[in-house]
């Protein structure tokens, strides 16, 4: 299984990331996508996408925190990092670190 992770996109969607993000088998976006397009356009290279909504979003309706489980591992999706690693996650994935 493979899954690509991102995050703090804030309206910017390079055209590499199409192209890095198409033979995945899902698609995992941690927040600050700040745009609904940009939404589309992950959903537009055919993985299915699941979001958490960061500081920056006004989507109110995303969650601020998902849990999966994958390969029999918990994992824990959200935008903050946590003060404190959650009990019973083996694996926790934040944004709120951009990087130009």
């Amino acid at each position: 299984m493979s899954i690509f992770v991102l995050a703090d996109t804030h309206n910017k969607f390079p055209e590499k990331l199409s192209i890095l993000a198409r033979d995945a088998d899902e698609i995992w976006h941690l927040g600050d996508v700040c745009a609904e397009r940009i939404l589309d356009e992950l959903r537009a290279t055919g993985p299915p996408v699941t979001v958490v909504r960061g500081n920056c979003d006004s989507n109110f309706e995303w969650p601020l925190v998902v849990d999966l489980v994958r390969g029999g591992l918990k994992f824990r999706l959200e935008h903050i990092p946590p003060e404190r690693p959650p009990e019973n996650v083996d694996v926790v994935l934040h944004g709120h670190t951009p990087v130009s």
